[in-house]
């Protein structure tokens, strides 16, 4: 696949790799669904984790405990059942131009999804250990 990059201009007329036009439409199309897919994972990553400036997760979570939060949970499942609608379903396919997406792409963004978390988990704890520091006068 990457032997296609930055070779849009050429994409209807020359093509610049030895690939079929079908064959660069269906790469074309996964890449848009790989896209689309880490897109939606890290932002559900980027809900749970910015949902409090300096309260770690683990004590104020969406799923259990007094801050259980349903419309979270509901956003989380609606989010995820729409991304497998549109990859996976033929008819969605042909509508928004999706194809299917390997486990192995989704993969990368679920590593960078937990690496926000982590991140912000460790602002949060240096922000409550160092309240007076710099960082803690940037936290939103």
């Amino acid at each position: 696949m990457s032997s296609i990059f930055f070779t849009y201009s050429k994409y209807g007329t020359d093509p610049p790799i030895a690939k079929t036009a079908d064959e660069l439409v269906l790469i074309q199309e996964t890449g848009q669904s790989i896209y689309y897919v880490a897109l939606c994972v890290m932002q559900m990553f980027n809900l749970l984790t910015t949902r409090t400036r300096y309260v770690s997760f683990f004590k104020h979570n969406p799923f259990f405990g007094k801050a259980r939060n349903w419309t979270i949970i509901a956003g989380i499942l609606f989010s995820t059942v729409v991304g497998l609608i549109i990859t996976l379903v033929p008819w969605f396919n042909s509508v928004f131009k999706t194809r299917p997406v390997p486990v192995k792409y989704v993969c990368p963004a679920l590593g960078f999804g937990v690496a926000l978390f982590l991140f912000d988990e460790i602002r949060k704890f240096l922000v409550r250990r160092y309240p007076k520091s710099f960082l803690a006068k940037m936290a939103w």
